[in-house]
């Protein structure tokens, strides 16, 4: 039973950290850049886990300011997860277009 006390104390926590989250994060601008973008999540863990990519590569798109269309598919379904449905194709061209002019 310890055990199992010590996995559920964690979760909860989570849960309440990600009720809390939620709530906060209802009406927001669309970022004006893919770095701004991943900040939206609460962690670049977090981002990493809703989109399944490894940390690493996250923590580069970040530092780049810049992600390869081949991996927009995920970035799209977990923005929309959030209730983001401005984040699209269309959307995610315009941030990369921005990012090469820069």
């Amino acid at each position: 039973i310890s055990g199992a006390s010590v996995f559920f104390v964690p979760m909860r926590l989570r849960f309440e950290r990600y009720v809390i989250y939620r709530l906060t994060m209802t009406d927001i601008d669309p970022p004006d850049s893919f770095a701004d973008l991943i900040g939206l999540w609460p962690t670049i863990a977090d981002f990493a886990r809703e989109t399944e990519q490894p940390y690493e590569r996250v923590k580069r798109w970040r530092a780049v300011n810049n992600i390869r269309p081949i991996y927009w598919p995920a970035i799209k379904a977990a923005a929309w997860r959030q209730g983001w449905g401005w984040v699209d194709d269309a959307y995610l061209a315009r941030l990369a277009t921005q990012e090469a002019r820069a």
